[in-house]
């Protein structure tokens, strides 16, 4: 028994006569398809995965969107040689001393707060730790950037080092 009211199959529309027929291939693409892959960049060309993966798996969650942030203003041939993460301006925060600079950049939404100080003989660093925590006081001429509740203490004891070295390498 057939329900007379079930939709019978429909008949292939007839070729367009304006177009060529399927038997001619002039008009089809006869490369590869295109990839995103190709062309693609170094996959970190900053060294910033590295520098990630030295901290503490804690600081690494919570650092997340600040490490995305500072990311976005590393320039090209900027290499990251110490970070930390901790707060600034109340906020998750990343701080990383690089082949250039000192960058401050923090996840704070819709309107990151980021400041660089460049090396040079008026930059200067401050440190400060307890049991559980560090905090590092850096500043220039210009600015004063208050970072603290790191708890890779260690690495922000480099990270001051760090900027100390590179300050003093540049004194007259």
């Amino acid at each position: 028994m057939t329900d007379a009211t079930a939709p019978q199959p429909m008949d292939a529309p007839a070729p367009d006569p304006d177009h060529a027929d399927a038997t001619d291939t002039d008009d089809v693409a006869t490369d590869a398809m295109p990839s995103a892959l190709e062309g693609k960049a170094e996959v970190d060309p900053h060294g910033l995965g590295a520098a990630i993966a030295k901290l503490s798996t804690e600081s690494q969650d919570e650092g997340f969107a600040a490490f995305a942030v500072l990311s976005a203003f590393l320039a090209d041939g900027e290499r990251v040689d110490v970070l930390v993460q901790g707060r600034f301006q109340g906020e998750s925060a990343a701080m990383a001393a690089t082949n250039q600079r000192v960058l401050i950049a923090n996840a704070r939404q819709w309107r990151a707060d980021v400041v660089e100080f460049v090396f040079g003989p008026t930059l200067q660093v401050q440190g400060w730790q307890d049991d559980q925590t560090a905090a590092l006081v850096v500043q220039d001429d210009h600015f004063t950037a208050t970072f603290d509740q790191i708890l890779d203490r260690t690495t922000a004891q480099q990270l001051a080092a760090v900027v100390r070295a590179r300050a003093e390498s540049l004194a007259p």
